[in-house]
């Protein structure tokens, strides 16, 4: 049987101006319902979880020690990526693949954790995203700079499913476009059980670890320097970089480790 293209069809599938019978629609409203109720009624304190594992070790400290409930901005953004993530899925449905094990459950060494789908029997994990963090799953950079730890979360889940090509589907947000990312398995994805192991070994901790997840960045030519990008929009900003100023740009806030010139714009208190 010939090979489908995710991308392909989903494409065409919307350029037909389909008919939807009200059993597909009604599931469509389903199973965003069911995200919708779930998110917005139960706060999940952090804990070691296959979603978490692949973080920087200082990240996933702070996050389970010194949890931070999302404000409503937060959440908002988060909402709108699992409703986005759940219509993918019925996309993929429509389109008339076969989608199976949807949310099921999986454990490695101690540590949960809930996949999206199985994809014609293949392992697939769906990601809304910014168009920053789409070019990463569209030019396959992704297992190079990879701060919230998703090609580990994928091998955790891989090790119970044991998928030959184990990959993501994501979503721009901000442009409707998808791609199909399918990494290495043996030179993309790391050994789950080993960072797993690493990231218990992280929470056994008993104080804050001191490398940084990333380090200061240059910002302009001035010899200031900024917090690095997966900062900005960090719980934990302050805790790690306590002594960062912030500056508000037409491009949004700057938060800078390093001041040897004071920007010419408004600076926020922290």
């Amino acid at each position: 049987m010939k090979k489908k293209n995710v991308v392909k069809d989903i494409y065409t599938y919307l350029e037909k101006y389909p008919k939807v019978s009200d059993k597909d629609a009604k599931r469509l409203a389903n199973m965003i319902a069911a995200v919708v109720t779930e998110k917005l009624q139960h706060y999940r304190k952090p804990s070691l979880s296959m979603s978490s594992i692949g973080k920087p070790a200082r990240r996933l400290w702070m996050d389970i020690k010194y949890p931070q409930k999302p404000d409503g901005q937060a959440r908002l953004k988060f909402l709108y990526g699992d409703i986005i993530e759940q219509l993918v899925i019925w996309l993929l449905q429509q389109t008339g693949h076969k989608v199976t094990k949807t949310q099921a459950k999986v454990e490695v060494n101690g540590v949960p954790g809930s996949i999206d789908l199985l994809l014609d029997g293949e392992l697939r994990d769906v990601k809304s995203c910014s168009s920053h963090a789409f070019k990463k799953f569209k030019e396959g950079t992704l297992p190079e700079n990879d701060p919230f730890g998703y090609c580990a979360q994928l091998a955790g889940y891989n090790t119970h499913f044991k998928s030959a090509h184990p990959g993501f589907i994501a979503l721009n947000k901000e442009s409707g476009e998808i791609c199909e990312y399918l990494p290495d398995p043996e030179w993309d994805l790391p050994n789950a059980k080993a960072v797993i192991a690493c990231s218990k070994q992280v929470m056994s901790r008993k104080d804050m670890p001191l490398t940084p997840c990333e380090q200061p960045i240059p910002f302009g030519n001035s010899g200031n320097m900024s917090v690095p990008t997966c900062c900005k929009y960090c719980a934990h900003l302050k805790k790690c970089w306590p002594n960062a100023r912030a500056f508000k740009y037409s491009t949004g806030t700057e938060y800078l480790t390093v001041v040897k010139k004071v920007p010419n714009v408004k600076e926020i208190k922290l």
